[in-house]
């Protein structure tokens, strides 16, 4: 059982207490689970005043003790926090490390193999020597970053005259983002729609391509839903692909990714700290990392299926409970479907199907 001294506690404590996860449930349950402690989850009350709930974390993973592995509880908790960027500070993080350290809370990771022993049978030996899967299992094929990168085409920066935003192509010519960037179609000859506007492997810039929106061409928005559909015009689904829409229904603990041009910067992507905490018929919440500039960029499942369109952030409310956490929000792709009209869904349906 680890033991912090009072000095050290306390200083943990004000740490801790003082990062935005310690005011959201759902990102201090993201945070446990990543830990390998889901099953401790429900044992403890993550509501409440920061420096309470914190504080009963920190006492209840001390009474824990120790995995088969020789992990502290505390320790695993405290090494997600410094793996996963919860804590961003530099002397914070030496901190944190010193008192992993100090109170051997983590077994060091480097431990020779055992001898092999000729008593043994192969099979033993082999079972002796596999890995484990350590809490959540987070491998994935190679193809899931190939995917990505093929999807990562059709999402293009959006520019807008009062600045900027991201929007994707769920058609050969038919472009997807927000009502909040594009509101209506009077400033549309004012938009730029920048496509492969990205770093390279080199960190040098690659070579992008700009289009305009098609004059008289479809745009239909919903501010309530916070979409605006656009025509671009030359086609350029064709070369940069198009996002496939799916009515497929999206679970609370879901993996969700982002790509977007955060801040108006070159395409980036988040895959990290991601799950839903929230989905109703229209509204999905998560805990993926955005920015201004990130608004109208495509929220996509694991399997790279776009469920919904991220749309703000901040400490949002949630609408069954009028609860507020601090965490990003969408728009169900299902509900925006079921609102378009029939003839811009139909120049969809071959997606939809797919």
């Amino acid at each position: 059982m680890a033991k912090l001294n009072p000095q050290d506690r306390n200083a943990l404590l004000d740490i801790l207490s003082r990062k935005n996860f310690a005011r959201d449930p759902g990102i201090l349950r993201v945070i446990l689970t990543r830990s390998s402690l889901q099953e401790q989850v429900n044992n403890l009350d993550l509501s409440g005043f920061p420096e309470v709930v914190i504080l009963n974390i920190l006492e209840f993973l001390e009474q824990y003790g120790q995995d088969e592995f020789g992990s502290q509880a505390l320790g695993r908790f405290l090494n997600t926090l410094i793996a996963g960027n919860y804590i961003g500070d530099i002397k914070e993080k030496s901190f944190i490390n010193n008192i992993v350290k100090k109170y051997s809370l983590i077994p060091p990771t480097a431990i020779p193999l055992p001898t092999p022993d000729p008593r043994r049978s192969t099979s033993e030996e082999t079972n002796l020597l596999n890995e484990s899967i350590i809490g959540e299992n987070t491998l994935r094929p190679i193809s899931f970053l190939m995917r990505a990168i093929e999807v990562a085409g059709a999402i293009s920066f959006v520019a807008v005259p009062s600045g900027s935003g991201t929007g994707f192509l769920v058609s050969p010519n038919l472009l997807l983002t927000n009502n909040h960037v594009i509101p209506d179609n009077l400033e549309l000859g004012s938009c730029t729609f920048r496509f492969n506007y990205q770093l390279g492997l080199d960190g040098l810039p690659e070579k992008y391509e700009d289009y305009k929106a098609s004059r008289d061409g479809i745009f239909h928005t919903n501010e309530k839903l916070d979409y605006s559909i656009i025509e671009i015009e030359n086609m350029p689904g064709r070369r940069w692909g198009h996002v496939l829409i799916h009515q497929e229904i999206p679970k609370i603990r879901d993996r969700v990714n982002i790509i977007q041009h955060a801040g108006g910067e070159p395409k980036k992507i988040s895959i990290q700290n991601n799950f839903l905490e929230y989905v109703d018929d229209i509204f999905i919440q998560y805990v993926t990392s955005t920015l201004p500039g990130s608004s109208g960029s495509p929220v996509f499942n694991d399997a790279w299926r776009a469920v919904g369109i991220h749309h703000a952030g901040g400490m949002i409310t949630e609408p069954a409970t009028n609860r507020k956490y601090f965490r990003n929000e969408g728009i169900r792709l299902s509900a925006v479907l079921n609102d378009l009209p029939s003839e811009i869904k139909e120049k969809l349906s071959t997606t939809e199907k797919t």
